[in-house]
């Protein structure tokens, strides 16, 4: 657990990051590439169930955005491969595409002037509560593993093939030990 706690830490302080420095594609991509990395845990991979089954279980249980969890999955399709709001869900119309309000931008004034567009459905998700709702879904999701150890278990073992932060000086102290037992 120790792995998931410090890359999600250093994640959502990327994101936080991003969002002091206006870097809003940046905070996105890092916020559906969190999304897809924690849910993919469980289930071994990370695909569209995965990610919509945690984002409906924990995201958005946690703070009501006026999306799905469809359409956040191909919003996370449009910006991760084109950032744009286009993706194939979109397209086909079976998903909304979303508009981002920055900062302490009012998402419904921006929802007003899409209104008056009158063309595709679009959605205005805040970038920040989007923030939100990953790291509250994300301690939500934490403090179910910690009481219940089997889903912990499967966890754990997903988590030994993550990367991880690895100091200069443990490579080295394992080179030294390898050396003096060759010698």
């Amino acid at each position: 657990m120790k792995a998931l706690m410090q890359n999600m830490y250093a994640l959502l302080r990327a994101v936080d990051s991003c969002l002091e420095l206006n870097l809003t594609i940046p905070a996105l991509i890092l916020l559906y590439s969190g999304i897809d990395t924690i849910a993919a845990l469980e289930q071994g991979r990370a695909d569209r169930n995965a990610f919509t089954k945690w984002v409906d279980s924990y995201l958005l249980a946690s703070k009501t955005l006026p999306c799905s969890a469809l359409d956040l999955y191909a919003a996370r399709c449009g910006v991760l491969h084109t950032l744009t709001s286009d993706s194939d869900l979109a397209r086909s119309a079976k998903a909304k595409r979303i508009l981002y309000a920055l900062g302490k931008d009012d998402p419904t004034k921006l929802k007003a002037v899409v209104d008056l567009l009158k063309g595709e459905p679009y959605v205005v998700v805040s970038v920040r509560d989007l923030h939100e709702g990953f790291r509250l879904g994300l301690a939500k999701f934490i403090e179910e593993l910690e009481t219940n150890p089997t889903r912990e278990a499967r966890v754990v073992k997903s988590l030994q093939r993550w990367f991880t932060h690895l100091p200069a000086a443990h490579v080295d102290g394992i080179l030294n030990a390898s050396r003096r037992t060759e010698g």
